[in-house]
């Protein structure tokens, strides 16, 4: 038997989506490049500029200096085939 979800519940739901950002920041005489991915539930109404810096933010706890570093990619997609 399957079961009909109200469309409220539809329109509350949140939406995951995939996301790959690539960063570049001073190390040394050179830069460092690197690149991190994951998935952000983004709740309905949420903004892209809300995303970015979430995920901005995530990556900078596990890596501070990444916090000032340069975006040179992002890709924000949402996750699913």
């Amino acid at each position: 038997m399957s079961e009909t979800v109200p469309q409220s519940c539809v329109a509350d739901a949140p939406t995951l989506y995939s996301w790959v950002i690539t960063l570049q920041y001073p190390m040394g005489s050179g830069f460092r490049v690197i690149t991190h991915s994951g998935t952000y539930p983004s709740q309905p109404g949420a903004s892209r500029t809300e995303a970015y810096r979430a995920i901005r933010d995530a990556i900078a706890r596990v890596e501070p200096r990444a916090a000032t570093a340069n975006v040179l990619f992002l890709s924000l997609e949402p996750d699913r085939l």
